[in-house]
């Protein structure tokens, strides 16, 4: 199952912002950039939802937690999380 929900300008440019070196998040924070349509949509499985769930929420403040919140807020406004 997958889950479309909207970002706000502000929260689609958060997670454009350019991603510097090599790994598992980089390469999640890409994937999500690369799926991100003109609309500002974005489709996401539930392991991925769950994902940046976890990363949001459990891992503290910072540079990557602050990509990913917009996505958990669209989340909550579409009443899906």
């Amino acid at each position: 199952m997958s889950i479309t929900v909207k970002l706000t300008p502000a929260e689609a440019r958060k997670l454009l912002h350019p991603v510097r070196g090599q790994g598992g998040w980089q390469d999640f924070i890409r994937t999500l950039q690369n799926r991100l349509t003109k609309e500002n949509e974005l489709t996401l499985s539930e392991s991925e939802i769950e994902r940046v769930r976890r990363y949001v929420e459990d891992y503290g403040a910072g540079g990557w937690q602050n990509r990913l919140a917009g996505i958990l807020n669209a989340l909550r406004r579409s009443g899906n999380l």
